[in-house]
């Protein structure tokens, strides 16, 4: 019996999910979706990509909700001496920094997330102030530049 690849465990979850230009559009099942707005496409190393174009939800909240591990998102990997994990296991990423992005009076507007995998891939992912998830609506460019409370 032949594997089931990373996108389709990923369809098999999404089942309103369409291919359009590339990426597959469904309903995010992470929020309150009326409208088709999780994009997700395989990569060329076998890792599925996820961006929702309606809040910012994370790659981790989108899984969770699918209900799948970062392990069913990509590719099986075979043992190697450097990893130390066993066959076809994954490292549970771990937060190793993250950034409070400060209003220029200095009030917590989100905070940036960043993730990182033993095998040296990186993740970034938003909160808002309160602690939500994504930014809300909030496009990226409106969220001021790391520290530039203190200019």
């Amino acid at each position: 019996m032949a594997a089931v690849s990373a996108i389709d465990r990923v369809l098999g979850a999404v089942p309103d999910a369409r291919l359009k230009g590339g990426w597959y559009l469904g309903t995010c099942p992470a929020h309150q979706d009326d409208h088709p707005s999780l994009g997700f496409r395989e990569m060329d190393d076998g890792w599925v990509a996820f961006k929702c174009r309606s809040r910012g939800c994370s790659r981790d909240q989108v899984v969770a909700a699918l209900g799948l591990t970062i392990a069913d998102i990509g590719p099986e990997r075979p043992e190697s001496p450097t990893n130390g994990h066993a066959p076809g296991s994954r490292a549970v990423p771990r937060y190793t920094c993250k950034y409070e992005i400060r209003s220029p009076g200095g009030e917590l507007v989100a905070v940036h997330h960043r993730q990182e995998f033993v095998d040296g891939r990186k993740s970034f992912t938003w909160n808002q102030a309160d602690g939500r998830v994504g930014l809300g609506g909030t496009p990226v460019t409106d969220i001021p530049l790391y520290r530039s409370e203190t200019l």
